[in-house]
């Protein structure tokens, strides 16, 4: 499924024979990569005649060949790599395993693509073994198409978030259509510093940019702070919808989360003027020219501080501003349990200017 090229002018391919690749680097990618296999020697005139040597070698991957390889749970059998979803007629890559998923996130984070469509095929488990890197890692390298879950879900999601930075599913998406699927799992930070002008924002999607539509998307997924360094943005479905200095719309529709978010002894910034937010759908939006509806979403979970004063916390939303935004038809049935804070509420932690609320 390879061509092995060993820019070598003494073998030649009746010299050898390939009996098994060792050991991989991950090839997902079409191009060069370097693969270590083990060969079986042919030629009489080397010493190791019918011996069997392991080195690296520099391989083309045949790309069509390589992903319909044999693989388990997407990742490929041969080399470790991650299977290559199809492309369907339609235009949407079909996730149906973890490595497909990997396989997107690792192409989004590595390549410039103005629109991506994707559609989910199966119910995907991920790997305890391989890190989750979010889809979309900051401004250059973000997610920007439609994700349709199909409504099946994502299972055993584990984040370990060791330093400042957007964690998520999603990590930093603009112009985004993200529906239907649910998702379970846990999210555990473990900082050992952080400077004061660093930032961190978790949710199932990070940060959005721009116009978006969030829909039927329903989180079971935990967040354990396992730290008490400040932590900016903290939410069950969606994090923060960011400032681009231009008008924008983002709808957020028939979300629910039912996780737990526990935010321990967590520390407030150093500067007394800030904030931290916490949201069971939505923590924080950061501008009047952005347009927010929030329409027949659920907060069933649970939300736990033991910072006194230091963050504005809601089951629905941690802050609500301005008078270009909808709160609608919403249900906060889940716990909200904070040590001695009075920006805190069973729907919304605070509201700014005028809103709309129903």
């Amino acid at each position: 499924l390879i061509s092995i090229n060993f820019n070598n002018p003494y073998f030649k391919e009746s010299d050898y024979e390939i009996v098994g690749i060792t050991k991989s680097s991950s090839l997902s990618q079409p191009g060069e990569g370097y693969v270590s296999v083990k060969i079986k020697m042919l030629n009489s005139n080397f010493e190791f005649k019918n011996g069997y040597q392991e080195r690296s070698f520099s391989a083309l991957i045949n790309f069509k060949e390589h992903t319909r390889d044999t693989h388990t749970n997407g990742i490929m059998d041969c080399c470790g790599g991650y299977q290559r979803p199809i492309l369907n007629e339609d235009g949407y890559y079909e996730i149906a395993n973890a490595g497909n998923l990997y396989w997107l996130a690792k192409k989004v984070n590595s390549t410039i693509w103005s629109t991506t469509k994707v559609k989910l095929t199966a119910d995907i488990t991920l790997i305890d073994e391989i890190t989750w890197i979010p889809i979309g890692m900051d401004e250059d390298y973000y997610f920007r198409g439609e994700f349709d879950g199909n409504n099946y879900s994502i299972s055993n999601f584990k984040l370990n978030i060791t330093k400042a930075g957007n964690g998520g599913l999603f990590g930093y998406v603009r112009n985004a259509t993200i529906k239907n699927f649910s998702i379970n799992g846990n999210v555990e930070t473990n900082f050992t510093s952080l400077l004061n002008n660093e930032y961190t924002t978790y949710g199932v999607i990070a940060r959005a940019y721009y116009d978006n539509t969030f829909s039927n998307i329903h989180s079971s997924v935990d967040f354990i702070s396992n730290d008490n360094f400040y932590k900016n943005y903290i939410s069950g479905i969606v994090g923060v919808i960011g400032n681009t200095n231009q008008d924008q719309k983002t709808n957020i529709n028939n979300c629910s989360f039912d996780g737990t978010i526990n935010m321990k002894n967590v520390n407030g910034h150093s500067n007394t003027n800030y904030y931290g937010y916490v949201g069971g759908i939505l923590a924080y939006y950061d501008t009047n020219r952005t347009s927010i509806e929030v329409n027949n979403c659920a907060f069933y979970g649970t939300i736990l501080s033991e910072t006194e004063g230091k963050y504005q916390i809601g089951g629905i939303s941690g802050y609500w501003l301005g008078s270009n935004s909808k709160l609608m038809n919403c249900l906060s049935v889940g716990t909200v349990s904070v040590n001695n804070s009075k920006y805190t509420g069973t729907i919304v932690g605070t509201v700014t200017h005028s809103s709309n609320a129903n």
